[in-house]
């Protein structure tokens, strides 16, 4: 059941990492070069935010960080995979925790991929969620 859900759950996971890393946080808000190769109609993404409540972006910031760490701890893991096979074993482990994780927040995968797609088509949503990381963060 789970299984086939991950795959997107990286894809989410990997993309709402790269846009809140501490970093992105306090630099300028661009929108990555692919964003920008998009026509306008691809960039207007659903999800403002009030699509969603402060229970759910508070509850995906908090999964966020918790899969950022998890992906931090896997990835030596996965670089000292001695094979294809146990490198796929390593990633599917950890792909499981990430799920587990956001699940724990109260956050289905779904929901959970949903909101990162909205902070990457919408400054607003994604203004919130990094509101709320850093509150997190203190």
């Amino acid at each position: 059941m789970t299984y086939m859900r991950l795959p997107a759950l990286a894809a989410s996971i990997f993309a709402a990492s790269l846009a809140l890393t501490p970093a992105a946080m306090g630099q300028s808000q661009q929108q990555p070069p692919a964003a920008q190769q998009q026509p306008p109609a691809a960039q207007q993404q659903p999800g403002s935010a009030q699509n969603y409540d402060k229970g759910e972006l508070k509850s995906y910031a908090s999964a966020m960080l918790q899969v950022q760490r998890l992906n931090q701890a896997y990835q030596p893991q996965i670089r000292a995979a001695t094979t294809p096979e146990k490198q796929q074993q390593v990633q599917q482990q950890a792909l499981q925790q990430m799920a587990a994780a956001v699940r724990a927040e109260g956050l289905s995968v779904e929901k959970y991929n949903e909101i990162s797609r909205a902070m990457q088509g919408n400054p607003q949503v994604a203004d919130e969620v990094r509101g709320y990381l850093k509150e997190e963060a203190n």
